[in-house]
């Protein structure tokens, strides 16, 4: 599976001084673009590469991932987004690309996966995305001050296959300068759920799953969140959301995303094994409880099954890390 990393790199930006007539003076480029290099390596075990073995993803680098390179003025203002490729594959690994090198520059974030599109109506850039119903990813940046995690239209193509998580999995970290070169250790900033589906009976054809979150007491409070979301700016935790939140996840499967729902994938047995991202650090207290609900195509007919995972002792979801849970769907 590839993995993908993004760079945010700074715009060129022009200096204008005025006299004490305030009379124009002539613009001073402050950008001069050079080729460096970005020595990029994964924070943890857990894989961006993904392959499911003996229950533990493992990330690593393969030639021609992307990565952005965002530079940032001391304001917290995006200057530039640079694309780096990878060389070599690893769990370290050496890219190359133009930095803008815009003199204004107060520090480097690297992100992925890399911002590669822009959006034509909001003036931002995202990372793609292949689900054939939007092309806006799970990383935006918005205007020149926040980005944006986005979780809708998560797709799965195939039953029990992670690969989709290389679009959906987002690491970040500050990189360090040294000559022609950036150094970066990036964190995961997202976590997996391998959920185990028992169906009642065979010749299911899975389409949409969705995760609510409850407290003890059934309310969709700010303590039974799953995942975060929302906005953040480039000068604070990296760049990414910590405060907005989510008490829901909803999933496709299939080829395509079809008005919300997945065009479907047919189970050769009974279980449905899906892999499920969160973003942040999920705090989860005693007795809270999940509602899970998928819908499957059987017999010609829309089927809603549905499963309540109570949680009796708190646990907390960290980023880099899989969770597995066993469901058994009615």
């Amino acid at each position: 599976m590839k993995k993908y990393l993004f760079i945010i790199a700074a715009a060129c930006v022009a200096l204008v001084a005025c006299n004490k007539n305030e009379t124009p003076v002539e613009s001073l480029e402050v950008s001069t673009p050079v080729k460096m290099t970005l020595t990029a390596t994964i924070g943890t075990d857990t894989k961006i590469t993904y392959v499911d073995e003996s229950n533990v993803l493992k990330a690593e680098w393969e030639q021609y991932n992307k990565v952005s390179l965002l530079a940032v003025d001391g304001s917290g203002r995006l200057l530039s987004n640079d694309i780096f490729t990878a060389q070599d594959n690893g769990k370290t690994a050496e890219f190359e690309g133009t930095y803008t090198n815009n003199q204004n520059t107060a520090f480097v974030l690297v992100y992925y996966p890399a911002l590669t599109t822009t959006d034509p109506i909001e003036y931002g850039y995202m990372s793609p995305v292949e689900n054939g119903y939007s092309d806006q990813g799970v990383l935006y940046a918005f205007n020149e001050m926040y980005t944006h995690i986005r979780t809708s239209y998560f797709l799965q193509k195939e039953n029990a296959d992670p690969s989709h998580l290389c679009q959906y999995s987002v690491m970040a970290g500050q990189a360090v300068m040294d000559g022609n070169n950036f150094t970066v250790n990036l964190e995961h900033l997202s976590y997996v759920i391998k959920m185990i589906c028992q169906l009642p009976e065979t010749g299911h054809m899975a389409k949409y799953l969705s995760i609510s979150s409850y407290e003890s007491d059934g309310e969709q409070g700010p303590e039974s969140w799953i995942s975060h979301s929302g906005w953040g700016s480039y000068n604070t935790d990296l760049g990414l959301p910590v405060q907005g939140v989510s008490n829901i996840t909803n999933f496709c499967f299939g080829n395509t995303v079809d008005s919300g729902s997945g065009t479907g994938i047919t189970l050769e047995g009974n279980t449905l094994t899906a892999y499920v991202v969160g973003y942040g650090s999920a705090e989860i207290a005693e007795g809270n409880y999940w509602n899970i609900s998928l819908t499957t195509k059987y017999e010609e007919t829309d089927v809603d099954l549905c499963a309540k995972h109570e949680f009796l002792s708190a646990k907390t979801l960290e980023p880099g890390n899989m969770y597995r849970l066993n469901l058994t769907l009615e």
